[in-house]
């Protein structure tokens, strides 16, 4: 063996003797049970926290050292029961030559699988405060530190630290902002090689970063590699590199800072290498990476940064440069291109510029600058041609908007957009073929196009057409005010009134409203309506806005099961002025009426527009002027809910479907002149009479009008205020009606009586139902019939004629009426005579006092005096007059005659006649 073996034989015999010899020495001078109690005794009074370690033992493997196993290290009082901090192990690598000489110098820190939780509550209290640790920071730094930078120069002081697999966790009550740290491997170094400079190297890797503060930021994974320098001297840290990458994206830093512990001054430098823009999907928040996924992004992106900060001032300055750039959606036709482009900024000023753009073949091209970021400055020109379909994800989503077609636009904006009426901009929209759709549209539009000029003062519209499958309409004007409108803030907008002066024209089929219509009842519309219209006025306050032109419906239809019959064709000829609309004529047909309106409707605009935010009550209510003209108009079966007694439990229509038909809320005066009006399934005809409407009660007087062969006159009022319970009131005057059709109207007391009656007096009535109708109506009234005729058969006659024959005589059927005269009352259900007297054909005179009830019950005392010639029948017992009685019903009626009186007569009338 040559010398020079032999002497590396022996160094490695003695340097594994050595070995032996410490390992020896540790296990008999420096037990490790006694490592073990020290670290805790040594670790608890430093972080003043209970510290619990489960075994101790010496290492090998790296350096020699001690290794403490699974630590536990708890939080101080206040906090939650969850450890501060736990670890798999801590491997304590010592010096080995003061080894030898029986010093102990730590090496390097080695924590194995550590999981560190911080906590900060909302009083601003946190468990990662350790003050007595803070104490051993070098004297150089820690009396120009500011306390709360104490606890990491604490940390950084350790020459070698090395974690490996770390996890921490973050909760901040205060904030809500929670941050969990996976994956954590670091390696550090410091070195002291002069009295006043300390070098920092390290490399530190995070697998995943999760922060969660309501912004759905991503998860990030990072690379550090960085090499530092800190003289204690000058104050100064020099960060002589530092490389590092967030999700694989690779960045360099590199800079000074000055008086770090002062009035800090920092000089570094950021920028990136070029890098594929797909990468930088991994940085975008979750919650948009959906609307990303729908394109395909290509291109480089790479970023340049000079920042210098201090308590003075903060300045920056760079740029980032794009290029070779192109964009297009999955679905959609088109691609954009950009061969570069670049946006410088710095304090206060960003200046952006495409370069060589194009857009689905066709040139794009722009440029934007903005100065004075606090009070913003812009000057922007973008030109071009662009798809349209690209606006959809930028639209309101609850619209559902679906728009397509290309447009050519050329927009300038130069001012201080802080202030609208600074800002000047000015530009060009054209499209020859726009297809848009949305739920705020009935229909989807087919076919748009526009040609717009536009600035700061006024919309052009040189052209705007429409068409639809339901029609077409077309508008050009100007629109003043409208952009300064929508860009101002919600207080300087009430201070803009954008108005408008523009020419509309169009045709459209009704149906195209069927599908915003109120779906109940299934509503159909049809007809063909045509606008010719010059809108002019104030858009913000459409109490000042002043429509002219005409309006026409023709070959109009309108069906709803809602309402009892359906209009089978209804024509209208409206005249539009800013005031009034003028209804030259609207004629409309239903099943079994016809009606046919002229006149004009005074102040209809703002009130009648169907628009949520008017204020009706500031308002003028709308006025109806107009006549009425009917050949047939059936009430009962067009308005069931409104006419007197007539709706039942049946109907199909209900009162809160046509409330709005039967009195919109609007005033009215007007004149009427019906052929044959069906109300109450009274048949008048020839009706002619007023009517005005206010405050929701219609009034109808000077009514003239025939009925029953004869005439009736008088008026009425409906009280419709609680619509619920709607109030009649009213006088009437009938002159020679027939007294049979009238019973045969209101009572089962029919084919009893005829002839002509004078009627006339006042009533008053409430509600929509039939009971309740006649339940509360109340009529005073006088009634005579000077001649007529009785028509008896039936029950009534039979057992009247039973009477009769006891006093050996026959009741006619029929009898004639003369001086028919009585006061008529009707209240709380019956009719009821005042003393009726009249003389009746053979028998004589009757007086009647009573009533009729309407639920067919009868209940009258009738005194009838005999005449001579039925008196001259009865022999010697003759009876000059009788009392009796009807009870029971019109069906069934009871007569009972008072026998005592008839007796007590009888017995005078015999005397009488004894005595002469």
């Amino acid at each position: 063996m040559t010398t020079v073996g032999k002497i590396c034989k022996w160094t490695l015999l003695i340097s594994f003797a050595l070995l032996i010899l410490v390992g020896v020495s540790l296990w008999l001078f420096f037990p490790v049970e006694k490592a073990k109690q020290i670290a805790i005794e040594k670790g608890t009074e430093l972080l003043e926290r209970e510290i619990e370690i489960e075994t101790a033992s010496v290492s090998f493997w790296g350096g020699i050292g001690i290794q403490l196993d699974n630590i536990v290290i708890k939080n101080q009082n206040g906090f939650s029961n969850e450890n501060f901090l736990t670890a798999k192990s801590l491997d304590v690598k010592l010096q080995f030559w003061p080894l030898i000489s029986g010093d102990v110098a730590i090496d390097r820190l080695i924590l194995k699988e550590p999981k560190i939780n911080l906590y900060k509550q909302k009083s601003g209290n946190n468990n990662f405060t350790f003050k007595r640790l803070e104490k051993d920071v070098p004297q150089n730094i820690t009396e120009k530190v500011s306390p709360e930078t104490k606890a990491v120069a604490a940390i950084v002081t350790f020459e070698n630290i090395e974690i490996q697999n770390g996890t921490l966790g973050y909760i901040d009550d205060s904030t809500k902002l929670t941050i969990s740290v996976t994956g954590l491997d670091l390696q550090s170094t410091l070195t002291h090689p002069f009295a006043n400079e300390y070098i920092s190297n390290g490399d530190l890797s995070i697998n995943s970063i999760s922060i969660n503060d309501n912004k759905n930021l991503p998860d990030i994974n990072l690379v550090l590699k960085y090499q530092s320098k800190f003289n204690t001297l000058e104050n100064l840290l020099t960060i002589s590199h530092a490389d590092f990458s967030i999700n694989g994206i690779p960045t360099q830093i590199t800079g000074t800072v000055e008086n770090v512990f002062t009035e800090m001054h920092t000089k570094i430098n950021i920028q990136s290498e070029q890098t594929n823009i797909k990468k930088l999907t991994s940085l975008i928040p979750a919650d948009k990476k959906d609307f990303l996924e729908t394109y395909v992004l290509e291109g480089n992106l790479s970023f340049n940064f000079d920042i210098e900060y201090s308590i003075k001032q903060f300045l920056y300055y760079g740029n980032l440069i794009l290029q070779d750039f192109s964009a297009a959606h999955k679905d959609l036709p088109g691609k954009l291109i950009c061969k570069e482009a670049l946006v410088d900024i710095k304090n206060d000023n960003l200046r952006f510029n495409i370069k060589e753009g194009e857009f689905d073949g066709k040139p794009i091209k722009g440029h934007l600058t903005i100065d004075d970021f606090e009070s913003p400055f812009i000057n922007s020109a973008f030109a071009g041609t662009l798809n349209l379909k690209y606006l959809e994800p930028f639209l309101p989503p609850n619209e559902k908007h679906t728009i397509s077609g290309g447009a050519d636009f050329d927009i300038k904006t130069s001012g201080n957009i802080n202030s609208i009426n600074d800002l000047k901009f000015n530009g060009k929209l054209r499209s020859d073929n726009i297809f848009y759709n949305s739920t705020f549209i009935p229909e989807p539009i087919d076919s748009l196009m526009l040609d717009i000029y536009f600035d700061n003062e006024i919309i052009s519209i040189k052209k705007l057409t429409a068409s639809m499958q339901s029609g077409s309409f077309s508008l050009d004007g100007r629109i003043t005010s409208l952009m300064q409108y929508f860009l101002a803030d919600s207080i300087s907008n009430k201070k803009i009134n954008p108005t408008i002066d523009a020419t509309l024209l169009g045709e459209m089929q009704l149906s195209l409203l069927n599908t915003i219509l109120p779906p109940k009842g299934k509503p159909d519309l049809n007809g063909n309506l045509r606008v010719d219209l010059q809108l002019s006025g104030s858009i913000n306050n459409l109490s000042l806005f002043k429509p002219f032109g005409k309006v026409r419906i023709t070959n109009g239809s309108y069906s709803d099961a809602l309402l009892p019959e359906k209009i089978e064709k209804f024509d209208a000829e409206l005249t539009i002025l800013p005031d009034t609309i003028i209804v030259e004529n609207l004629k409309t047909e239903f099943e079994t009426s016809d009606a046919f309106f002229q006149g004009k409707l005074i102040n209809p605009f703002p009130y009648l527009l169907p628009l949520k935010n008017i204020n009706r009550n500031s308002s003028k209510k709308p006025l109806f002027v107009f006549s009425f003209k009917s050949n047939r108009f059936d009430a009962d079966k067009l308005f069931p809910e409104a006419v007197l007694g007539v709706a039942d439990e049946n109907m199909t229509a209900s009162v809160d479907s046509i409330s709005t038909i039967i009195l919109p809320d609007i005033d009215g005066r007007g004149t009427f002149e019906i052929d044959t009006l069906i109300y109450a399934e009274l048949e008048l005809t020839s009706l002619v009479g007023k009517v005005t409407i206010e405050d929701k009660k219609i009034e109808c007087y000077d009514v003239n009008g025939n009925v029953y062969s004869g005439k009736i006159e008088g008026n009425t009022t409906i009280d419709l205020t609680d619509f619920d319970n709607p109030q009649y009131v009213g006088t009437f005057n009938a002159i020679q009606i027939e007294v049979n059709d009238f019973a045969n109207r209101f009572s089962k007391l029919h084919d009893i009586v005829y002839g002509k009656v004078d009627m006339n007096g006042t009533y008053s009535a409430n509600g929509w139902e039939p009971k309740q109708f006649l339940q509360s109506l109340t009529m005073n009234s006088t009634s005579s019939l000077r001649q007529g005729k009785i028509s008896l058969s039936g029950a009534f006659y039979t057992k009247a004629n039973e009477l009769f024959k006891a006093f050996d005589s026959t009741l006619q059927k029929e009898q004639t009426i003369q001086n028919f005269f009585t006061n008529i009352i009707v209240k709380d259900g019956t009719v009821s005579f005042d003393k009726l007297k009249t003389q009746l054909g053979s028998i004589g005179d009757l007086e009647i006092d009573g009533y009729y009830n309407f639920n067919n019950t009868v209940s009258y005392d009738i005194k009838t005096i005999f005449s001579k010639k039925l008196k001259s029948k009865m022999g010697l017992l003759s009876v000059p007059s009788m009392s009796w009685s009807v009870s029971g019903t019109v069906d069934n009626p009871q007569l009972k005659i008072d026998k005592q009186s008839v007796l007590k007569n009888s017995i005078e009338s015999l005397y009488d006649k004894l005595r002469k």
